[in-house]
């Protein structure tokens, strides 16, 4: 497998992990709380499922989900938006690992050095270049929960592991 495809699904399985760990005893209307202008853990949730899918679904390993509307980039937390649970939109993050993961195990490198559909802030404008803004960009909302995650008073997501 290519480097970058893995180091980033090492990523996903990390993120996986201190993304558990934060909705862990984590009620909705807790994941619905937010300090300030700050996205609540639903929303930032529900942004990782979105563009985890659609990862795979640009690979061919999956598609999209339909609720990805009130989660899309620069869209604001809706409380009226009809969206699935917390547990529901978790399921969608985690469910979409594996046929990624296996989809990533039989890309060559043209279909990896071809262009991505849409730019990118990288320097890396081909498809291996999307996946590896897409681990970052996981890591990076990851950080935002962990900060919410202690907002809310509970323990940090990587204390004591």
């Amino acid at each position: 497998m290519d480097p970058v495809l893995s180091a980033s699904l090492n990523a996903f399985a990390t993120n996986d992990r201190f993304i558990a760990k934060a909705l862990d005893g984590l009620s909705e209307a807790d994941a619905r709380k937010h300090p300030g202008d700050a996205n609540p853990i639903f929303w930032i949730l529900g942004h990782i499922a979105v563009y985890r899918n659609t990862v795979a679904a640009l690979f061919g390993a999956g598609s999209e989900v339909p609720w990805a509307a009130p989660f899309k980039r620069l869209s604001q937390p809706d409380p009226n938006a009809a969206v699935p649970s917390l547990s529901e939109i978790h399921a969608a993050m985690t469910t979409a690992v594996a046929p990624t993961a296996a989809r990533f195990a039989e890309l060559t490198d043209a279909e990896l050095n071809a262009d991505a559909p849409f730019k990118l802030p990288t320097p890396d404008p081909t498809m291996r270049g999307l996946v590896a803004f897409f681990a970052y960009h996981e890591a990076y909302h990851l950080g935002q929960i962990a900060y919410v995650v202690k907002w809310l008073g509970k323990p940090g997501i990587v204390d004591g592991q």
